[in-house]
């Protein structure tokens, strides 16, 4: 897969392509006639994450973002919501690009809910309450993506404040 990727950019930029090697355990060179690419690499079974306790029982792991790998355009996270379990409902400040890719749940957006399932992906606009909830017995695997980006520690910041609030009030 990688080497027809860069056998394709080595076409376009009409040279024949170089593969390179990891440079470090994130990042990938390539070299086209003497034009350096450097791509960015991260393995989400290797990132420990975050674990949001209950009530919304889940492991979030941020692998891109200003503050995780030096990616300042987006914030690209998986989210792992276990069994029986759900996100607070809550906002942001910007949109959210959301794929499901294994599990099954309800996705609610301003009060209505929808069955989500793999390959589903819902953008949600800022301003706009929701909520993800695994209605299943297997865990719910989603892909996020902001953009402009948040730092992964504000992403998990909020995320753990809004478990311990909900502690505090049950």
């Amino acid at each position: 897969m990688i080497i027809a990727a860069v056998q394709k950019t080595a076409a376009i930029l009409g040279g024949a392509a170089i593969i390179g090697r990891y440079r470090s355990e994130d990042t990938f060179t390539i070299d086209v006639k003497e034009r350096i690419f450097v791509m960015k690499v991260a393995k989400a079974w290797e990132e420990e994450g975050v674990t949001i306790p209950a009530p919304y029982n889940r492991t979030i792991k941020v692998l891109f973002a200003p503050d995780k790998k030096g990616v300042n355009e987006i914030t690209f996270s998986h989210a792992l919501i276990h069994a029986n379990s759900s996100t607070d409902s809550h906002t942001h400040d910007r949109p959210e690009l959301i794929i499901i890719m294994s599990g099954r749940g309800i996705a609610v957006c301003n009060g209505v809910q929808m069955p989500v399932e793999p390959d589903v992906v819902l953008w949600i606009e800022a301003g706009e309450e929701h909520q993800m909830i695994n209605t299943g017995y297997e865990t719910l695997k989603l892909a996020t993506v902001f953009i402009p980006a948040y730092t992964a520690e504000f992403n998990y910041n909020r995320c753990l404040e809004a478990a311990k609030k909900a502690r505090e009030n049950a």
